[in-house]
């Protein structure tokens, strides 16, 4: 990739990410709010100007962004119905020219239509933009995040926990088998384990925390707001053999921290710490594979 692209993605990126945010319902009552007064003013600057001049692009931005916003929705056509009549008065009222009953009908119709059609384009466009973002985030085997929305979340929340000085805990998830299983019983089967694990993972952790396939058979589990007293009975509902159904039951092993006061400044950092529990665990032998391997504020839990 081009030093120009990278450039234009770094820069675009966070735009797009805000853009493409569902709107709450405070966001849309300041949307329509702001959308009435672009039209009110539009409107004004139209009536006030002295000569003819074409004003049909600075209509076509508030019923555009209600498009982007709302998709094709009922505020939408309100919308577009609102800029229709505002522009076909301001004209009427200018006596730029008399086209009549049947003429201004027709105008008002092609000036709806047109509002319509831009509005249909933005809503389609956002639409397959959300799609293309989601579908950048999120590992299509497992449906859980992805390695690339890990690390946005872990960034984000690192600086919010080094800012406010809040907890921050993360786990670090690999099967112990999972070659065998695709040695033995082919891919198809291996994927079976992989959903498996990542569906259990994700009914196990809390809501807020983030289930992530970081790649392989290793995910991670991202707990904000998380100590390590929490950490602990987090670890102790995961159980470090998950039967899969039709794929063989598989084992994992777990490493963990936890940062109660102070957190590293990197999220690699951060991965690397876990690691180094997950395979201290691993090398301590089946019969430590009970209890996850646990490293955090320089505690560890055997």
């Amino acid at each position: 990739m081009r030093a120009a692209d990278r450039l234009s993605l770094r820069l675009l990126d966070p735009l797009l990410d805000l853009a493409l945010r569902a709107v709450s319902r405070r966001t849309a009552v300041i949307l329509y709010a702001a959308t009435g007064a672009g039209l009110a003013a539009v409107t004004g600057l139209d009536a006030s100007a002295s000569v003819f001049i074409e004003m049909r692009a600075l209509y076509m931005l508030p019923v555009m962004t209600m498009a982007w916003f709302t998709g094709f929705s009922v505020p939408l056509v309100v919308t577009a119905a609102v800029a229709t009549a505002a522009e076909g008065v301001v004209e009427i009222r200018g006596e730029h020219f008399d086209a009549g009953i049947g003429g201004e009908a027709w105008n008002s119709g092609t000036r709806i239509g047109v509002y319509l059609f831009a509005a249909l384009v933005v809503a389609a466009l956002r639409t397959r933009l959300l799609a293309e973002h989601t579908r950048a985030r999120v590992d299509p085997l497992t449906g859980v995040a992805n390695t690339r929305r890990f690390t946005e979340a872990a960034t984000g929340e690192l600086a919010r926990a080094a800012r406010y000085r809040h907890p921050l805990s993360l786990a670090l998830v690999d099967l112990d088998n999972f070659k065998a299983v695709n040695d033995i019983h082919g891919h198809p089967a291996g994927d079976r384990v992989l959903a498996a694990v990542a569906a259990h993972l994700v009914a196990t952790v809390r809501g807020t925390d983030l289930v992530a396939r970081l790649g392989g058979d290793e995910f991670a589990v991202l707990c904000p707001e998380t100590g390590s007293a929490d950490m602990r009975a987090l670890l102790a509902r995961l159980p470090t053999t998950v039967d899969c159904g039709p794929a063989p039951a598989v084992s994992f092993s777990i490493g963990a921290v936890s940062y109660d006061n102070g957190v590293p400044a990197s999220v690699e950092t951060m991965l690397a710490c876990a690691d180094a529990a997950m395979y201290d665990m691993k090398a301590s032998g089946p019969a430590r594979r009970g209890s996850p391997r646990y490293s955090g504020d320089e505690e560890s839990l055997a």
